[in-house]
């Protein structure tokens, strides 16, 4: 495809070529399919914007669909599925971990996911890119590899790349290492044609500094969170006016500023690399100055608020859900303050090489355990946040890139301890989670640790 600033990469260009047969493959079914097209992809944000593209792929090509967003794919779920009648079957952002479960739907399925595989299944088409030597921690996500099916349908796609990194973006792969691989070379061809606009600098979204400072939750700052006298305190002590609009700081404060937030943070614990990401390249939709960071926690908070449908509707474009999504983010921004607040009043359970806290709410497991790991708690052992329900927990581990270079592999730890204790669990070594019977929580801790101590060299 030629944009008005160059021509575009083709499939070829990036990705290796098994991959792109297997593309190919891919295309000719959704080309060929005669019928409806069933659509099933995750609830965060990676997953709804993967949809997202599929979706419009699809009606793009005049081909019918009816998508689902959810949570996991349990065998409830698995049931319902195979009770339906659909010529194809698209999985996006999830099914590689479940690679004996989809078997029972035959050859009618296509994945498109990220996450470590199972042992492959020959009659299932899988486009995963572990199999091909792409990381799917850094170097290509749910979204990405949606929008790599989308320009294969049609090079006229490519118009749905702020799309794709809006999900990348919010599965905060260009977190402490920036974009590699396939999204940045998807991102650098953006960036060339126009599709993406990138600016320098801390985002602090708020109408005053006060705000923008009290109300954040990434970076999350101990002991201001919430509270506005601590919050005008902290900027009156380096000359910063509370009231002052982020976007219109006066030219010595956009100097001062950045150097209290650096301090601060790093006052609190958190590892250099993490606040220099702070300062990190920011992407934008040029047509319409689309912050995609923002956009991308709107399409996350419409899912974890169980308004997937609404966040679809967003990432599709939707005007009509434009103004709820942002509410909607803003409510679940103070959910998740709130909860924040819970658990820096209440750390987490240390334990030799591990550390781990509950909390009621399941949706906001993922992200507390993140923002804790990054701002709040030791940063020597990964942090597991679980939530007990129904007889069941669930279990949203997250670590950082600098434990994982150091042995951590969260994904095998999670799929190991929970497959000795009646569960389920995967995802990467970075980022991971489990379900289990409540009657193993103890043992599948205990187990983890050891691990975990095994993994980061501290148990042979």
């Amino acid at each position: 495809m030629t944009s008005g600033k160059g021509t575009l990469p083709g499939l070829k260009e990036l990705i290796p070529s098994d991959f792109y047969y297997e593309y190919r493959d891919a295309v000719e079914r959704i080309k060929n399919v005669e019928g409806v097209v069933r659509v099933v992809s995750h609830y965060d944000t990676d997953g709804i914007t993967a949809g997202a593209i599929i979706c419009t792929a699809l009606r793009r090509e005049g081909i019918p669909y009816h998508v689902s967003i959810i949570k996991g794919f349990g065998p409830s779920y698995m049931e319902s599925l195979e009770s339906e009648d659909f010529p194809l079957l698209i999985l996006s952002d999830m099914g590689s971990g479940l690679l004996d479960r989809v078997a029972t739907l035959g050859d009618r399925v296509i994945i498109i996911d990220h996450h470590i595989p199972q042992d492959p299944i020959e009659e299932i088409l899988e486009l995963n890119c572990h199999r091909h030597r792409i990381d799917g921690t850094k170097d290509a996500c749910g979204a990405t590899l949606s929008f790599l099916l989308a320009i294969s349908i049609d090079a006229g796609n490519w118009d749905l790349l702020p799309i794709a990194i809006t999900g990348a973006i919010g599965d905060k792969q260009n977190i402490e290492t920036g974009f590699k691989g396939v999204n940045k070379k998807l991102v650098d061809a953006g960036v060339r044609a126009g599709l993406l606009t990138q600016r320098d600098g801390i985002h602090l979204p708020g109408n005053t500094m006060v705000e923008a400072i009290r109300d954040s939750i990434s970076p999350y700052f101990t002991g201001l969170a919430g509270n506005d006298d601590a919050t005008g305190s902290w900027l009156e002590r380096f000359g910063v006016d509370p009231q002052e609009n982020p976007d219109k700081l006066a030219s010595q404060d956009q100097h001062v500023l950045p150097s209290a937030i650096v301090l601060k943070l790093l006052e609190q614990g958190t590892r250099p690399e993490i606040v220099e990401d702070l300062f990190r390249e920011k992407y934008f939709r040029p047509s319409d100055c689309l912050d995609l960071q923002e956009f991308g926690g709107e399409i996350d908070a419409c899912g974890r608020r169980d308004l997937a449908g609404m966040g679809l509707a967003h990432a599709m474009g939707d005007p009509s859900v434009t103004q709820e999504a942002k509410r909607v983010r803003q409510e679940y921004i103070e959910n998740v303050r709130s909860q924040l607040h819970d658990v820096e009043s209440n750390p987490p359970e240390i334990m030799k090489s591990i550390q781990y806290f509950e909390l009621d709410n399941d949706a906001y497991a993922g992200v507390v355990a993140g923002i804790g790991m990054h701002y709040m708690f030791s940063q020597d052992r990964p942090t597991l946040a679980l939530n007990d329900s129904d007889g069941e927990i669930k279990v949203s581990a997250r670590g950082t890139t600098h434990l994982v270079e150091h042995g951590l592999d969260l994904a095998r730890a999670m799929d190991k301890a929970s497959s000795e204790f009646d569960g389920r669990g995967g995802g990467h070594p970075v980022a991971a989670g489990a379900n289990l019977p409540s009657a193993n929580k103890d043992a599948f801790l205990e187990r983890v640790d050891s691990l975990v101590s095994w993994q980061m060299g501290e148990e042979k």
